[in-house]
Parts: C-alpha cells; sequence; structure tokens
C-alpha cells in the first residue's frame, strides 16, 4: 500500500501535551473588531463563551498571530505559568504553519463530554498542504469559566478512522 502522506510529514509527527488548572496571563481580544472569512464552524452542544473562545483563537491562527492566539486560549490555564511549555507549543504550532502552509479554515470533529464542566473537544485544521489535528480539554471552574487543561496537536489524521490507520 502507498502512502499518500508526504514524507516530510511522516518524519515529524507533531504532538504537544501539556496538563494544567490555575490562573494564568489576561488576553485581551482587539481582533475581534476585525470582519473574519467563515473559517469555524462550531458545534450546537457548546456554551456560547467556549464557542467565542475557539472562535478567537483559531481565528488568531489563520491570521497567522500564533502568540496571541495562544495567549487567549492559556490565559486562565496553569500552562501559561510554564513559560517553557507554552513556547514549545508556539513554536510547534509556528511550525505545523511553516510545513503544511496557512490554515484555511477549522471544522468541528466532536466534543465529548464527561461531565458537563469538563469535555474534550477535538477539531481538523485544515492548512494549505495537509490538515491538522487538534484536541482541547477544558475544565469550567466555578469562579474561572472554562480552563483549558490539555493540548494536543498532531498531524495523524488517518488514525481518526475506524480502522485506525
Amino acid at each position: 500500500m502507498i502512502s499518500l502522506r508526504p514524507v516530510l510529514l511522516s518524519m515529524i509527527s507533531i504532538l504537544i501535551v501539556f496538563q494544567a488548572g490555575s490562573d494564568g496571563l489576561e488576553a485581551q481580544d482587539k481582533a475581534a473588531e476585525s470582519p473574519t472569512p467563515t473559517y469555524f464552524i462550531p458545534e450546537n452542544n457548546i456554551d456560547a463563551p467556549l464557542a467565542e473562545l475557539m472562535r478567537l483563537f483559531f481565528r488568531r491562527l489563520t491570521q497567522g498571530q500564533v502568540d496571541t492566539a495562544f495567549q487567549a486560549l492559556l490565559y486562565k490555564s496553569k500552562i501559561a505559568d510554564n513559560q517553557d511549555l507554552v513556547e514549545k507549543l508556539v513554536n510547534q504550532a509556528q511550525r505545523a504553519l511553516e510545513i503544511y502552509g496557512a490554515i484555511d479554515r477549522v471544522e468541528p470533529i466532536n466534543t465529548e463530554a464527561i461531565t458537563p464542566s469538563y469535555l474534550r473537544m477535538r477539531f481538523l485544521a485544515l492548512h494549505a498542504d495537509f490538515p491538522m489535528r487538534w484536541e482541547l480539554t477544558f475544565y469550567h471552574s466555578p469562579g474561572k469559566g472554562w480552563i483549558v487543561t490539555q493540548v494536543k496537536l498532531d498531524d495523524r489524521v488517518e488514525s481518526m478512522f475506524s480502522d485506525g490507520w
């Protein structure tokens, strides 16, 4: 069987996992006022603040604003307290943009809730040359709202099919 996946992609499997759970950086949304393309289709079963956080995050990524995208995503998260981890995450996302091209749009794959306060969301980022899988886990803190607790990014999109290839 011949793999259609470029050789470069098989050598660079990007997988980043960070765990978190507290306050971090504060971020402001100055880019939100500008008109945006249709690049993110929210799922109907997530609440408005979380859907808006995802729109903001992916809007900034599609605009190439990787640093500010992660500031917005991580501002309540314990992940933001570890600058080495944030730097690795930002660098990996920037590398994905360099390897696969700009993100044209992002499509939701699914949302899986363990409880109403803890859920995982999966997305497919459609880059110019190859799609990327994003997996984000969120906790709804009684005092802080939605906080990202885990971020994964990789190019192993074919493993999402039911046959597990």
